[in-house]
């Protein structure tokens, strides 16, 4: 594998929805204009048990890296 590689990851613990919940921070962190929403309720979007959506759809997380550091986030739904 190249270094250069992206590298796709699934979603899996806990640790991982904080990683795909936080990464706009890195994104905007300098925006002037950016308003964060509440970290706690983009966690609680992505919980089955506290969603509504779950009930009748299904989605799966996926953080992008490279080199190590985190790239960019994407849903399936």
């Amino acid at each position: 594998m190249k270094e250069d590689s992206i590298i796709i990851r699934k979603i899996k613990t806990q640790k991982d929805k904080k990683i795909f919940a936080s990464f706009p921070w890195k994104i905007y962190k300098h925006d002037s204009l950016w308003v964060p929403p509440l970290l706690k309720e983009r966690l609680k979007a992505l919980d089955p048990n506290k969603n509504s959506f779950f009930k009748h759809g299904y989605a799966e997380f996926f953080i992008a890296e490279k080199n190590g550091k985190r790239q960019g986030r994407s849903a399936l739904e």
